[in-house]
């Protein structure tokens, strides 16, 4: 196995994500594996489709967020899982604690993620009241606010690569101004929310190394039809459920993870 690690989630200057792509499309001709396996939109973006799409070699992707058509996927020589969220559970199990249906949004500000708002309301058919894309956390802070006055529920994105994300910060920042059920999208962010019916990023994983042995063994890339995440588990965070005075319905509770964490 060799590794390369693009980074590009944390730098996403055009000019580096390129270079980057660059960098490990030399290391793949020089070393030329038998397949190459990646990981998000950036790797099928910037690596997979100027230098990889076409050639002999398979490739193997996983965690493109909820659609791969626009990448021109699958192709005779790639195949991969896609990666969605189960925000239909989330948003039911939300809405047993809202005021109300309008639903807010806070992503990152780069383009898969005004695609992924584009699906939620288009092609899931889900009302979206208001959705923020922010680039730094003070701009972040100031859409959570925002969405405490101006919808009933929330849901949380990755703040991954946001600029000046402060874990230490928005802990006590969180827990001071929350007045809404709040879900999120991923179980590391679970102490920022209420709750989230959250992926099991292990799926994608199992997925992709199963793949990869069965392309080694001699199955043909025809063979394996791309795949979608289908795994979640509800995760509750009962110390803001304790700071927002809701109490969790035994229901949710049978099937729940509860995060039980404590501020300072």
């Amino acid at each position: 196995l060799r590794f390369f690690r693009m980074n590009t989630k944390i730098n996403q200057d055009e000019a580096y994500m390129r270079a980057q792509a660059r960098s490990a499309a030399d290391i793949i001709g020089e070393w030329k594996p038998d397949i190459v396996c990646g990981s998000d939109d950036n790797f099928v973006k910037y690596l997979v489709m100027p230098y990889l799409l076409g050639e002999e070699m398979p490739v193997v992707y996983c965690g493109v967020n909820w659609d791969a058509s626009e990448y021109g996927l699958p192709a005779e020589n790639v195949t991969g899982m896609i990666e969605v969220d189960p925000l239909e559970a989330s948003l039911e199990y939300l809405r047993r604690f809202s005021r109300g249906d309008r639903l807010g949004l806070i992503f990152r500000d780069e383009d898969f993620n005004y695609r992924i708002n584009r699906i939620i309301q288009d092609k899931l058919g889900i009302p979206v009241s208001r959705a923020d894309f922010v680039s730094t956390y003070g701009e972040w802070k100031k859409s959570y606010l925002t969405m405490q006055e101006e919808v009933d529920i929330l849901i949380l994105f990755s703040p991954v690569g946001i600029e000046n994300w402060d874990y230490e910060d928005v802990l006590p920042f969180i827990y001071g101004n929350t007045r809404i059920p709040v879900a999120t999208t991923i179980e590391q962010n679970i102490p920022l929310a209420l709750l989230g019916d959250v992926k099991i990023a292990e799926e994608q994983g199992w997925w992709m190394g199963k793949t990869v042995i069965a392309l080694l063994d001699g199955t043909p890339m025809e063979g394996i039809l791309p795949g979608i995440n289908r795994e979640s588990r509800l995760v509750i965070n009962a110390a803001m459920a304790k700071r927002l005075g809701f109490i969790i319905p035994r229901d949710l509770l049978e099937k729940a993870i509860l995060w039980n964490g404590e501020m300072d």
